[in-house]
Parts: structure tokens; sequence; C-alpha cells
């Protein structure tokens, strides 16, 4: 018997998600089990990550919305990131004045390293899917709605900042011009953050989350970068703890749970 193509596509996609889901996941425990210093294999490694988790939520992208949205999705993301990176890098403007090291890999326009913006499209899916759920648990009037995804999101995705980036200056990813008093980073880097990821939400909340995720899509999957949200977070929040950012650690760990908890209430609805 003949298997109609239109049924099998969607469920090899789905196994093949589900699959590079789980090896991912696979991936950041052993990561944070093999390298317990920075070294040149662990860069290799995080930068095959950045591009594995990049290729495992263009999947669910597809599944969930289509290629049309997910389009929409990472051309914002990535034009976004890009701009507000190299006015920062170039400029000294919405973050504050810093530089990137010779680690973060190779470059756009001499200045900014590739990962960047890809990283943007990764931070803000992974914390748009958890606003999504958040505010699916909420009872919003409709005219409501796009701001409070919007500062919602904006949110998510600025903490999610506040705790890989200390990380990311105790190894010297990017060094800041002035550094400040929470973990070396100075204060105007998180209001960067916010106000960027409040324009990249606002153009989203017109471009893509007017799309619905496609029917026979169940929640635990549609919501599932949810979770790895979390996860991700919960992973780093441990690093800081090892490395003695402590106050990180702590605001990593209480995002984690409660985003965890939010979210599980919120598919129990």
């Amino acid at each position: 018997m003949k298997t109609d193509p239109d049924m099998a596509t969607p469920l090899f996609l789905k196994t093949l998600f589900l699959t590079g889901a789980a090896l991912l996941v696979a991936s950041m425990f052993a990561y944070w089990l093999l390298f317990k210093t920075e070294n040149r294999a662990s860069q290799i490694y995080r930068k095959g990550q950045i591009l594995f988790g990049l290729i495992v939520l263009i999947l669910h992208g597809l599944l969930t919305r289509g290629a049309g949205p997910l389009t929409m999705f990472a051309v914002v993301c990535l034009l976004a990131g890009t701009v507000a990176e190299m006015l920062g890098v170039r400029k000294g403007w919405i973050f504050g004045r810093y530089r990137y090291s010779e680690s973060m890999g190779p470059r756009l326009f001499g200045s900014l390293p590739v990962a960047v913006p890809l990283m943007w499209f990764v931070i803000c899916y992974l914390g748009g899917s958890m606003m999504e759920l958040i505010v699916r648990g909420m009872n919003i009037p409709a005219a409501a709605l796009p701001p409070v995804r919007v500062a919602v999101a904006a949110g998510i995705v600025t903490l999610f900042d506040a705790v890989i980036d200390p990380i990311a200056v105790a190894e010297k990813r990017w060094i800041w011009e002035k550094p400040g008093r929470y973990h070396g980073v100075p204060f105007s880097n998180f209001v960067g953050w916010f106000a960027t990821a409040m324009v990249i939400f606002t153009l989203l909340n017109s471009l893509f989350y007017q799309y619905p995720v496609r029917q026979g899509v169940p929640g635990w999957f549609a919501f599932l970068p949810a979770f790895g949200h979390c996860l991700f977070l919960a992973l780093c929040a441990n690093v800081c703890m090892e490395r003695d950012l402590r106050l990180a650690g702590i605001i990593g760990w209480a995002g984690a749970v409660a985003f965890s908890a939010a979210g599980i209430l919120s598919l129990r609805r």
C-alpha cells in the first residue's frame, strides 16, 4: 500500500525534530560534563551547538506555523539583532560600549561575529514560545493582548541575557569598556536588550504571531521550545553557580522554576 506523501512528510519531520531536540538536550548536559574551563575545543563545541539548535528550531517552526511565518520571524530577528549590535559595537549606542573578542569566530562587516544575530533568533524563538505559553493561560482582553505579548516576551528575553551575559564576560567573549557592578555587566546593557526585544516582538506580533499554530499540532509539541528555554536557563544558571556568579545563578534558577511552573499550569488549563 502506498503512503500518502502529505501524511508521511509531517510524521518524518516530527520524528526528525524530536530526535534533534533530544540530541540538543543531551549536548547541553555533555557540555556541562566535558568542559569545566573555556578552551578551543569548548568554543568549537558551542558554535556547533548554536548551529544545531538553529536547525532544530527551524524544523519546529516549519511544523507548527509553516515556511512563510517562520521566514518573517527569522528576517525580523536577524535584521534587528544585526542593526542593534552593529550600533553597539561601532557607536556604543543601545547597550553601551563593548567589543567582541576573537574567540567569537567569523565576523560580519569586520566587527560583528556571525553567531550573534543567530543567537538573537534562537533566544527570541525560545523566549517567544514561553511568552505564548504564559499568555495563553491568562485571561487577557483582545485589545490588550499585543502590548502584553510584547512586554512579557521582552522581559523573558532580557532575563535570559541577565544569566548568559555574566558567563560570556567571565569567558572574555566580549569586553565592556566600562564594566558594571553586575558581574562586570553595565545596567545599560539590559536597558538595551529590553528595548531591542520590544522592537523585535512589536514587529513579530504583526508578522508572526497573527498566524496561529496549525490545526492538529498538539499543545505539548507546539510549546516544547518554551520548556527548552527553561532547561537552557537552568543549565546556564548552574554554570553561573560553578563560576561564583551567584546572583546571576539565583536569577537563572528562579526564572527556570517560575517559567516551568507557569508553563505547566497553562498547559493544564
